[in-house]
């Protein structure tokens, strides 16, 4: 019995498993986006993209032209975000209401593959954790940070704003994977790479939104002085990279439509100071409701891996406080910007940042304090091991999450990838569709002035809100005008 409870599995089995695991949570996902449906800022973005196809020939330079032309617009009246604004006028509307799907597929490959890559890099050069275990970790971080999203309907399913949050902030994790592999890399090569797509990717990260920038200027500080101290003068790669930082953040936040945007925010913002004062109670408050039973398994099934990948580490692990306050402090960040901008953090798109922030920050700081505790005990000649990691161990944690999952009655929308799976097969989501392809039906065969019915169903991942009976409300104008009409809205059901 000792015998068969002492067996251990590999670290490479364990990678496998959840690699498996990982594509097998990412499918329900992307066949959910089959139903997804537009909505308001999709129609009022890729206007331009469309339209200058239809007036000077459907190629790139007409794609380009009006895709520019949008982004022109939007930094002279609403906001300097460029990238994202770039990002929102190509959304796949613009070529047919049969293409918007591929946004929603996009933004859950780009997320899955940007958390994955970063972790690993991570793990692998900063920390000095072998491969198979920096795997692991980075399976182990995408799984978690995929199924426990805030709201997966503003993170993937919602293209505008999918693309604006967590499209902007998956660019920032490839630019921290990049930096940080690519500066471990000598050679030519390896400098012109990091050099491309640092430019690349600090271009995207400082025209995005302002929770993103924000934390990506942060982290770019640390980025150069961790390279400076341990890779000395590859440090100069940083220098353009930097310099585009810079001149993207400049160009982000000195924008004309800044200042209308902000007047409409006009005594709900508060000032720089008190917004840096009050992110702390704010994300204090939201740490209840980014916690449950699966984040604790997984920081708690990452133990024995951690410790065990640090076995051939060099590195020393020095300050472990100080690395933790920091990676915190990143979290608390992410409340800033959107308190000065707008006095408030009520947006989902937005804690769909915040909440990321907060498990990727747990993880880190696990790894780092772990390495830490495996420094000071091999100096020390210590026999603590927290090798912990028995095959019985990984069944208690999965049989936790089981558990619990039953207790709450099978919710549907506990994990993300349940809750696409649940829509898609009880058919849910092809009947929301439906109706949106008989709306649009009912938009082209009416004239000028159109009535449609209200939609019968509501997924909560697929559908945000619906027009109103007022054809004046902003997503109506917006309906209307992509489909040249004077007025859409809904009938009276009320009979008023």
């Amino acid at each position: 019995m000792r015998k068969i409870l002492g067996k251990k599995l590999s670290a490479k089995f364990i990678a496998i498993a959840l690699g498996v695991v990982l594509i097998i949570a990412i499918i329900p996902l992307l066949v959910h986006a089959n139903y997804m449906i537009p909505w308001y800022d999709d129609y009022g973005y890729a206007k331009y993209n469309r339209s200058f196809r239809l007036a000077y020939g459907d190629n790139l330079i007409s794609l380009m032209r009006g895709v520019f032309f949008q982004v022109k617009e939007s930094w002279w009246s609403w906001q300097g975000t460029f990238s994202s604004i770039f990002l929102m006028a190509l959304c796949p509307i613009a070529w047919g209401e049969q293409y918007y799907r591929f946004g929603g597929m996009a933004l859950i490959i780009l997320f899955a593959v940007s958390v994955v890559f970063m972790m690993y890099a991570l793990c692998k050069e900063m920390f000095g954790i072998k491969k198979t275990e920096s795997f692991c970790i980075a399976f182990a971080t995408a799984l978690l940070t995929i199924e426990k999203m805030y709201f997966p309907g503003h993170a993937f399913y919602w293209y505008n704003g999918g693309v604006h949050y967590i499209g902007i902030h998956s660019f920032l994790m490839l630019f921290v994977g990049v930096i940080v592999l690519l500066s471990a890399k000598k050679g030519v090569l390896a400098t012109i790479l990091q050099v491309f797509f640092g430019m690349i990717l600090a271009l995207i990260v400082s025209g995005g939104n302002y929770v993103s920038l924000l934390e990506g200027a942060i982290i770019l500080v640390a980025l150069v002085l961790y390279v400076v101290v341990k890779y000395k003068k590859r440090a100069f790669r940083m220098l353009p990279i930097v310099a585009v930082f810079i001149a993207g953040f400049y160009i982000n936040a000195t924008a004309p439509g800044n200042s209308v945007r902000s007047a409409f925010f006009a005594g709900s913002a508060h000032g720089p100071v008190e917004s840096v004062l009050l992110s702390f109670p704010d994300g204090a408050k939201m740490i209840g409701k980014f916690s449950d039973i699966f984040l604790i398994v997984i920081l708690a099934a990452l133990i024995p891996i951690i410790w065990n990948g640090l076995r051939e580490s060099k590195v020393r692990f020095r300050f472990p406080i100080i690395f933790v306050i920091f990676v915190c402090g990143l979290y608390f960040a992410t409340y800033t910007a959107p308190l000065y901008g707008m006095g408030s953090v009520q947006q989902a798109r937005i804690w769909n940042v915040c909440k990321l922030m907060y498990q990727l920050a747990l993880i880190l700081s696990e790894i780092y304090v772990i390495g830490w505790i495996h420094r000071v005990v091999r100096e020390k000649q210590g026999k603590l091991s927290l090798n912990i990691g028995y095959w019985w161990f990984y069944g208690l944690c999965i049989a936790a999450v089981l558990i619990v999952f039953a207790h709450r009655d099978f919710e549907r929308y506990d994990y993300a990838s349940y809750g696409a799976a649940y829509d898609t097969l009880n058919h849910e989501s092809g009947f929301l569709y439906g109706e949106y392809l008989d709306r649009i039906e009912q938009i082209k065969s009416q004239g000028p002035d159109v009535l449609v019915e209200p939609y019968r169903c509501s997924l909560w991942y697929l559908r945000q809100t619906d027009i109103s009976e007022n054809a004046w409300e902003g997503p109506n104008i917006e309906l209307a005008r992509w489909y040249g009409k004077n007025s859409i809205a809904l009938i009276d059901t009320n009979g008023k």
